[in-house]
């Protein structure tokens, strides 16, 4: 596949990205390129009211959404996971939605598998706003690939009402003011560290999503970036 996805690249009258990232990685195909943002589509998405209160007597949850290639992501913190699992026992709830989890985390009876069968776009997000988690995580591997990639999944998880720790680099580095609105990790002291803030309190994890809500509303919504298309 990756020769007609090269040649169409050098053909092309213009090639549109995601990130700017990107665009410097592939002008040295064909120079007419330009960075058009993935923004949140609020036809399809709702920005769910965050709120402090949480059932004392319910789990804390920690949730992930991706499919199967990012299992090398998940690999990078899945000792964390099995540390705070250890320590938090049932008070802790992890929930991977789409790619399985690692056979380190498998064993736990905490971690939980929900298959997301789509492939569409709109109908996975019907399907996401169903469900929910008190604190959502983004590890990524720090290589050029995952760098190229865009903030969306942190625009999703904001958009459920749930704050955001997220890998120390490239896409999450544009959006993430940390300990504002998402946190940034970037080595296993620090995820270990912001995962165990947040899950001690419910306080901090209002204020983050609530920030992160205002940067999504002040400069990620696509109704106030649609016209970037047409320019």
């Amino acid at each position: 596949a990756l020769f007609p996805m090269l040649q169409s690249l050098v053909d092309a009258d213009l090639v549109t990205v995601s990130t700017p990232k990107l665009l410097e990685t592939l002008h040295v195909y064909n120079p007419n390129i330009t960075v058009l943002p993935n923004y949140l589509d609020e036809k399809i998405w709702n920005l769910r009211i965050p709120t402090r209160e949480k059932d004392k007597e319910q789990p804390v949850t920690i949730g992930y959404m991706g499919g199967g290639s990012h299992t090398p992501d998940i690999l990078l913190i899945d000792s964390v996971i099995a540390e705070l699992i250890n320590q938090y026992g049932d008070r802790l709830k992890i929930v991977f939605w789409g790619m399985e989890p690692p056979q380190s985390l498998r064993k736990f009876p905490q971690v939980e598998w929900k298959r997301v069968s789509t492939y569409n776009y709109k109908v996975f997000a019907e399907f996401f706003q169903t469900q929910s988690a008190d604190i959502f995580i983004a590890p990524l591997v720090d290589n050029l690939f995952n760098r190229c990639k865009s903030e969306i999944k942190y625009l999703e998880y904001s958009a459920l009402g749930a704050p955001c720790v997220a890998s120390n680099i490239e896409p999450y580095t544009d959006v993430i003011v940390n300990a504002q609105n998402g946190l940034l990790a970037s080595n296993l002291e620090e995820w270990k560290r912001h995962l165990i803030n947040l899950i001690e309190d419910a306080d901090m994890r209002f204020e983050i999503v609530t920030n992160a809500q205002a940067t999504i509303k002040s400069h990620w919504l696509l109704t106030n970036h649609a016209q970037e298309w047409i320019e």
